[in-house]
């Protein structure tokens, strides 16, 4: 395997770092504009809520956009609050001597089932799916948030030092271990570049004994063309 200088490979490593951060924030652009939508409906609904129903009990509609705020708000809380395992659990109880639920097609009705819609756990069913509905909105922003801060977290990535780790890898076929790194790479401050080296896809941490890093075949590959470039240079 022919030696990568750091200062070669540290090019083509930011250049992973941009295509990643830009991609994430693409993505979370797009789930902000999606997330802000999915809101727009909702806070829409809950207005038009106020309008059908509200101003029958005689609540003014100048409340009606106080309300869908604070109603919004709930659901982001909620959202936080609210275990999404067990919004997808779901159980129904048949409205026959059969305990197994049967749908079926019926002549001139269309489908039909002999679920129970008046159960207790059918009723609690419809609940979970009907919050599960409303969290779209707040669920889709939390995963834009979440992409703003995978990039400015891969942003942050020390590509000089990083790239001197992964000469030392790509040097090496398989694993290296941690102490075998510290060894053989200057400089390198294990407190602080070993968790970068983590958030880059092309670096595997193995945790089995003895622990270290690898790269995947895909960044061996691509360092191999790298060098190939480099060469014919």
């Amino acid at each position: 395997m022919a030696p990568l200088e750091p200062t070669e490979l540290q090019g083509w490593l930011r250049r992973q770092v941009w295509l990643y951060v830009i991609g994430r924030v693409a993505a979370a652009v797009a789930l902000l504009l999606l997330g802000a939508g999915v809101l727009f409906v909702e806070y829409w609904l809950v207005v038009g809520f106020g309008y059908f129903v509200l101003s029958r009990f005689g609540v003014p509609a100048d409340y009606y956009a106080l309300i869908a705020g604070v109603f919004l708000a709930l659901l982001f809380v909620g959202n936080i609050r609210t275990d999404r395992q067990y919004l997808t659990e779901f159980s129904v109880t048949a409205g026959t001597y059969n305990s197994e639920v049967v749908t079926f097609y019926l002549p001139h009705m269309g489908l039909v089932s002999n679920i129970n819609p008046l159960a207790p756990d059918t009723m609690h069913t419809g609940v979970k799916i009907i919050t599960s509905l409303l969290y779209t909105g707040p669920r889709v922003i939390v995963a834009a948030w979440r992409c703003l801060c995978s990039a400015l977290r891969m942003f942050a990535v020390d590509t000089r030092a990083c790239a001197g780790v992964i000469a030392f890898l790509y040097a090496r076929p398989g694993r290296a271990d941690f102490r075998s790194i510290v060894a053989g790479v200057a400089d390198v401050n294990p407190v602080t570049t070993f968790p970068q080296l983590a958030r880059l896809d092309g670096v595997l941490v193995l945790k089995s004994e003895p622990a270290g890093f690898a790269l995947s075949s895909d960044w061996r590959s691509a360092l191999d063309a790298q060098c190939a470039d480099a060469t014919h240079s």
